[in-house]
Protein backbone atom coordinates (compact mmCIF):
# COMPACT_ATOMS: atom_id res chain seq x y z
CA UNK A 1 0.00 0.00 0.00
CA UNK A 2 2.75 2.55 0.56
CA UNK A 3 3.76 4.06 -2.43
CA UNK A 4 7.72 3.23 -3.71
CA UNK A 5 9.90 5.51 -5.99
CA UNK A 6 9.34 4.71 -9.15
CA UNK A 7 5.59 3.47 -9.25
CA UNK A 8 3.48 4.74 -11.78
CA UNK A 9 0.19 3.80 -9.82
CA UNK A 10 -0.88 3.30 -6.53
CA UNK A 11 -3.82 1.43 -4.94
CA UNK A 12 -6.52 2.76 -3.24
CA UNK A 13 -8.70 0.84 -0.58
CA UNK A 14 -12.18 0.60 -0.63
CA UNK A 15 -13.93 2.20 2.62
CA UNK A 16 -17.39 2.79 4.25
CA UNK A 17 -16.32 5.82 5.85
CA UNK A 18 -17.61 9.00 5.04
CA UNK A 19 -15.55 11.11 3.03
CA UNK A 20 -14.65 14.34 4.81
CA UNK A 21 -16.12 17.63 2.17
CA UNK A 22 -15.99 21.14 2.53
CA UNK A 23 -18.50 23.82 2.26
CA UNK A 24 -18.39 23.96 -1.58
CA UNK A 25 -18.65 20.26 -2.44
CA UNK A 26 -21.27 19.67 -0.03
CA UNK A 27 -23.20 22.08 -1.71
CA UNK A 28 -22.55 20.90 -4.67
CA UNK A 29 -23.76 17.43 -3.59
CA UNK A 30 -27.07 19.12 -2.47
CA UNK A 31 -27.46 20.19 -6.01
CA UNK A 32 -27.00 17.28 -7.47
CA UNK A 33 -29.68 15.38 -5.06
CA UNK A 34 -32.02 18.64 -5.93
CA UNK A 35 -31.66 17.62 -9.87
CA UNK A 36 -32.30 14.17 -9.26
CA UNK A 37 -35.82 14.69 -7.23
CA UNK A 38 -36.34 17.38 -9.82
CA UNK A 39 -36.00 14.84 -12.65
CA UNK A 40 -37.92 12.33 -10.53
CA UNK A 41 -40.91 15.26 -10.18
CA UNK A 42 -40.86 15.40 -13.34
CA UNK A 43 -41.32 12.08 -14.37
CA UNK A 44 -44.09 10.99 -11.88
CA UNK A 45 -45.91 14.48 -13.95
CA UNK A 46 -45.64 12.85 -17.04
CA UNK A 47 -46.75 9.61 -15.88
CA UNK A 48 -49.33 10.43 -14.26
CA UNK A 49 -50.53 12.54 -17.23
CA UNK A 50 -50.31 9.90 -19.35
CA UNK A 51 -51.77 6.97 -17.37
CA UNK A 52 -53.87 8.40 -14.92
CA UNK A 53 -57.67 7.87 -16.00
CA UNK A 54 -58.90 10.77 -14.06
CA UNK A 55 -60.61 13.66 -16.17
CA UNK A 56 -58.31 16.45 -17.66
CA UNK A 57 -59.26 19.04 -15.23
CA UNK A 58 -58.05 16.43 -12.40
CA UNK A 59 -54.97 15.99 -14.56
CA UNK A 60 -54.13 19.48 -14.26
CA UNK A 61 -54.54 20.20 -11.35
CA UNK A 62 -52.12 17.40 -10.00
CA UNK A 63 -49.47 17.65 -12.24
CA UNK A 64 -49.17 21.67 -12.35
CA UNK A 65 -50.15 22.46 -8.59
CA UNK A 66 -49.39 19.64 -6.47
CA UNK A 67 -46.97 17.55 -7.66
CA UNK A 68 -45.01 20.55 -8.21
CA UNK A 69 -45.45 21.98 -4.68
CA UNK A 70 -44.67 18.99 -2.99
CA UNK A 71 -41.08 18.36 -5.36
CA UNK A 72 -40.55 22.06 -4.77
CA UNK A 73 -40.90 21.91 -0.67
CA UNK A 74 -39.22 18.99 -0.36
CA UNK A 75 -36.29 20.34 -2.51
CA UNK A 76 -36.34 23.58 -0.85
CA UNK A 77 -36.64 22.42 2.82
CA UNK A 78 -35.53 19.11 3.19
CA UNK A 79 -32.59 18.90 0.45
CA UNK A 80 -31.31 22.70 0.32
CA UNK A 81 -32.22 23.45 3.83
CA UNK A 82 -33.43 26.81 2.77
CA UNK A 83 -35.19 27.32 6.29
CA UNK A 84 -31.53 27.36 7.84
CA UNK A 85 -29.90 28.85 6.23
CA UNK A 86 -32.09 31.88 5.22
CA UNK A 87 -32.12 32.10 9.13
CA UNK A 88 -28.17 32.15 9.07
CA UNK A 89 -28.25 34.65 6.52
CA UNK A 90 -30.59 36.77 8.72
CA UNK A 91 -28.85 36.66 11.48
CA UNK A 92 -25.76 37.67 9.79
CA UNK A 93 -27.16 40.73 8.29
CA UNK A 94 -28.54 41.86 11.63
CA UNK A 95 -25.56 41.57 13.13
CA UNK A 96 -23.20 42.83 10.47
CA UNK A 97 -20.65 45.15 11.49
CA UNK A 98 -21.21 44.42 15.05
CA UNK A 99 -19.16 42.41 17.37
CA UNK A 100 -18.84 41.76 21.01
CA UNK A 101 -16.01 42.46 22.87
CA UNK A 102 -15.79 38.66 23.90
CA UNK A 103 -15.37 37.31 20.12
CA UNK A 104 -12.27 40.36 19.57
CA UNK A 105 -10.50 40.01 22.67
CA UNK A 106 -11.90 36.91 24.62
CA UNK A 107 -13.40 39.46 27.14
CA UNK A 108 -16.16 38.11 28.76
CA UNK A 109 -16.87 40.46 31.93
CA UNK A 110 -15.74 44.31 32.26
CA UNK A 111 -15.98 46.10 35.59
CA UNK A 112 -18.18 49.34 35.75
CA UNK A 113 -15.50 50.81 37.99
CA UNK A 114 -11.62 51.89 37.99
CA UNK A 115 -9.76 50.61 37.08
CA UNK A 116 -12.31 48.53 34.91
CA UNK A 117 -10.60 45.00 35.67
CA UNK A 118 -11.01 43.01 32.22
CA UNK A 119 -12.07 38.95 32.87
CA UNK A 120 -10.42 37.09 29.96
CA UNK A 121 -11.64 33.71 28.84
CA UNK A 122 -8.35 31.65 28.83
CA UNK A 123 -6.48 30.62 31.85
CA UNK A 124 -8.33 32.60 34.32
CA UNK A 125 -6.59 35.59 33.15
CA UNK A 126 -7.45 39.50 34.41
CA UNK A 127 -6.23 42.40 33.01
CA UNK A 128 -6.27 46.84 32.81
CA UNK A 129 -6.20 48.32 29.46
CA UNK A 130 -4.44 51.94 29.80
CA UNK A 131 -4.31 54.97 27.78
CA UNK A 132 -1.28 56.78 27.34
CA UNK A 133 -1.35 60.63 26.01
CA UNK A 134 2.06 61.03 24.31
CA UNK A 135 1.41 64.82 24.42
CA UNK A 136 3.97 66.94 24.07
CA UNK A 137 6.31 68.58 26.26
CA UNK A 138 8.05 71.79 25.75
CA UNK A 139 11.77 71.23 26.02
CA UNK A 140 12.04 68.10 26.68
CA UNK A 141 13.72 67.04 23.23
CA UNK A 142 17.85 66.96 24.37
CA UNK A 143 19.82 63.58 24.28
CA UNK A 144 19.66 63.58 28.32
CA UNK A 145 15.37 63.95 27.80
CA UNK A 146 15.25 61.61 25.57
CA UNK A 147 17.50 58.84 27.89
CA UNK A 148 15.22 59.65 31.27
CA UNK A 149 12.32 59.34 28.59
CA UNK A 150 13.21 55.58 27.73
CA UNK A 151 14.68 55.23 31.24
CA UNK A 152 11.38 56.12 32.63
CA UNK A 153 9.80 53.23 30.07
CA UNK A 154 11.87 50.80 31.29
CA UNK A 155 11.38 51.55 35.10
CA UNK A 156 7.58 51.11 34.12
CA UNK A 157 8.00 48.06 32.63
CA UNK A 158 9.75 46.33 35.78
CA UNK A 159 7.53 47.71 38.07
CA UNK A 160 4.98 45.28 35.98
CA UNK A 161 7.56 42.48 35.09
CA UNK A 162 8.70 42.21 39.13
CA UNK A 163 5.08 41.46 40.30
CA UNK A 164 4.49 39.08 37.76
CA UNK A 165 2.52 41.09 34.92
CA UNK A 166 2.77 40.99 31.42
CA UNK A 167 2.44 43.82 29.19
CA UNK A 168 1.26 44.84 26.01
CA UNK A 169 1.70 47.78 23.68
CA UNK A 170 -0.51 48.87 21.16
CA UNK A 171 0.82 51.69 19.13
CA UNK A 172 -2.67 53.77 18.43
CA UNK A 173 -3.95 56.52 16.49
CA UNK A 174 -7.08 57.83 17.05
CA UNK A 175 -9.24 59.59 19.66
CA UNK A 176 -10.07 57.84 22.95
CA UNK A 177 -12.06 60.27 25.21
CA UNK A 178 -11.33 63.21 25.75
CA UNK A 179 -7.50 65.03 26.79
CA UNK A 180 -7.09 66.04 29.76
CA UNK A 181 -4.68 69.21 28.90
CA UNK A 182 -7.54 70.60 27.50
CA UNK A 183 -9.37 70.40 30.93
CA UNK A 184 -6.38 72.15 32.61
CA UNK A 185 -6.72 74.82 30.12
CA UNK A 186 -10.30 75.77 31.02
CA UNK A 187 -9.48 75.60 34.48
CA UNK A 188 -6.72 78.48 34.47
CA UNK A 189 -9.06 80.29 32.21
CA UNK A 190 -11.26 80.84 35.30
CA UNK A 191 -8.22 82.16 37.19
CA UNK A 192 -7.38 84.67 34.37
CA UNK A 193 -7.84 88.50 35.88
CA UNK A 194 -8.26 90.03 32.74
CA UNK A 195 -11.60 89.56 31.46
CA UNK A 196 -10.92 91.01 28.12
CA UNK A 197 -7.88 88.63 27.28
CA UNK A 198 -10.50 85.51 28.75
CA UNK A 199 -13.51 86.48 27.08
CA UNK A 200 -12.38 87.90 23.63
CA UNK A 201 -9.60 85.80 22.87
CA UNK A 202 -9.06 82.69 25.17
CA UNK A 203 -12.09 81.52 25.86
CA UNK A 204 -12.96 81.34 21.69
CA UNK A 205 -9.40 79.58 20.92
CA UNK A 206 -10.11 76.91 23.85
CA UNK A 207 -13.37 76.33 22.54
CA UNK A 208 -12.18 75.83 18.71
CA UNK A 209 -9.12 73.49 20.03
CA UNK A 210 -11.62 71.55 21.87
CA UNK A 211 -14.05 70.96 19.15
CA UNK A 212 -10.85 70.37 16.73
CA UNK A 213 -10.21 67.93 19.38
CA UNK A 214 -13.13 65.63 18.44
CA UNK A 215 -12.67 65.23 15.04
CA UNK A 216 -8.46 65.11 15.29
CA UNK A 217 -6.59 61.40 15.22
CA UNK A 218 -3.94 62.12 17.74
CA UNK A 219 -0.83 59.49 18.51
CA UNK A 220 -1.02 57.82 21.78
CA UNK A 221 -0.60 54.50 23.42
CA UNK A 222 -2.90 51.86 24.80
CA UNK A 223 -0.97 49.47 27.14
CA UNK A 224 -2.61 46.18 28.69
CA UNK A 225 -1.38 44.65 31.69
CA UNK A 226 -2.27 41.14 32.33
CA UNK A 227 -2.21 38.41 34.97
CA UNK A 228 -0.13 35.43 32.80
CA UNK A 229 -1.15 31.97 33.89
CA UNK A 230 -0.29 30.57 37.54
CA UNK A 231 1.00 33.60 38.31
CA UNK A 232 -0.66 37.13 39.40
CA UNK A 233 -3.32 38.00 41.03
CA UNK A 234 -5.74 41.04 41.53
CA UNK A 235 -3.84 43.24 44.31
CA UNK A 236 -0.86 42.28 41.79
CA UNK A 237 -2.29 43.32 38.98
CA UNK A 238 -4.29 46.68 40.86
CA UNK A 239 -0.57 47.69 42.04
CA UNK A 240 1.46 47.11 38.80
CA UNK A 241 -0.95 49.48 37.26
CA UNK A 242 -1.03 52.62 39.41
CA UNK A 243 2.77 51.86 39.34
CA UNK A 244 3.16 51.63 35.25
CA UNK A 245 0.80 54.75 35.61
CA UNK A 246 2.82 57.13 37.54
CA UNK A 247 6.19 56.09 36.16
CA UNK A 248 4.74 56.75 32.52
CA UNK A 249 4.10 60.48 33.33
CA UNK A 250 6.63 60.74 36.12
CA UNK A 251 9.89 59.44 34.59
CA UNK A 252 8.96 58.82 30.90
CA UNK A 253 7.83 61.76 28.71
CA UNK A 254 3.97 60.97 28.66
CA UNK A 255 1.42 63.57 29.32
CA UNK A 256 -1.16 62.00 30.85
CA UNK A 257 -2.47 57.93 31.43
CA UNK A 258 -5.98 56.85 32.52
CA UNK A 259 -7.33 53.45 32.82
CA UNK A 260 -9.87 52.79 29.35
CA UNK A 261 -13.94 51.91 30.92
CA UNK A 262 -15.77 49.50 28.34
CA UNK A 263 -16.84 52.15 25.83
CA UNK A 264 -13.47 53.59 25.27
CA UNK A 265 -12.16 49.66 24.73
CA UNK A 266 -14.84 48.81 22.43
CA UNK A 267 -14.05 52.13 20.49
CA UNK A 268 -10.65 50.88 20.42
CA UNK A 269 -11.62 47.96 19.17
CA UNK A 270 -14.18 49.38 16.57
CA UNK A 271 -10.79 51.52 15.28
CA UNK A 272 -7.99 48.59 15.49
CA UNK A 273 -9.99 45.80 13.40
CA UNK A 274 -11.33 48.01 11.55
CA UNK A 275 -14.67 46.94 12.55
CA UNK A 276 -16.61 49.82 11.01
CA UNK A 277 -15.28 49.13 7.33
CA UNK A 278 -15.60 45.29 7.65
CA UNK A 279 -18.40 43.74 6.47
CA UNK A 280 -19.13 39.97 7.03
CA UNK A 281 -21.79 39.32 4.79
CA UNK A 282 -19.61 41.05 2.02
CA UNK A 283 -16.03 38.73 2.81
CA UNK A 284 -18.75 35.84 2.80
CA UNK A 285 -20.17 36.91 -0.38
CA UNK A 286 -17.11 37.73 -2.08
CA UNK A 287 -15.56 34.48 -0.70
CA UNK A 288 -18.50 32.03 -2.07
CA UNK A 289 -18.73 34.18 -5.53
CA UNK A 290 -16.70 33.20 -8.93
CA UNK A 291 -13.65 34.91 -8.54
CA UNK A 292 -10.84 34.96 -12.16
CA UNK A 293 -7.21 34.57 -10.59
CA UNK A 294 -5.62 34.58 -13.97
CA UNK A 295 -4.57 38.60 -13.92
CA UNK A 296 -2.99 39.23 -10.46
CA UNK A 297 -2.47 35.62 -9.19
CA UNK A 298 0.28 33.27 -10.82
CA UNK A 299 2.51 30.39 -9.69
CA UNK A 300 6.04 30.63 -8.62
CA UNK A 301 8.28 31.49 -11.65
CA UNK A 302 12.22 30.71 -12.33
CA UNK A 303 13.49 33.28 -14.45
CA UNK A 304 16.47 31.75 -17.09
CA UNK A 305 19.42 33.80 -18.13
CA UNK A 306 17.89 34.06 -21.49
CA UNK A 307 14.56 35.40 -20.64
CA UNK A 308 12.78 32.39 -20.56
CA UNK A 309 10.56 31.43 -17.46
CA UNK A 310 9.88 28.31 -16.06
CA UNK A 311 6.96 27.78 -13.87
CA UNK A 312 7.06 25.66 -10.76
CA UNK A 313 3.42 24.42 -9.97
Amino acid sequence: MRPQVGDESISIPLTLDKPQVNGKERWRNRLYMATGAGAIALFLDVAYLIGSGAGLGAKLIVCIVLIPSVASLIIRHIILEEREFRADIMEQLANDYRMALSDLWGIYRIESTPPYVCYFKTGGRMGIFIHANKGSKVGNDTPQAVFDHYEGYAYAMREAGRRGIMVAHIDYMGVIGKDERVEGLNEDLANTENTSLRDDVLRPTYENLAALQEHATTPGDVYILATTKGTGNYEDLHEAAIAFKAALCGNANWASASYMPPREIGALAKKYFALQMFSASDAIRQSTGQVNYRRFLRPTRIIHADGTTTPIQ
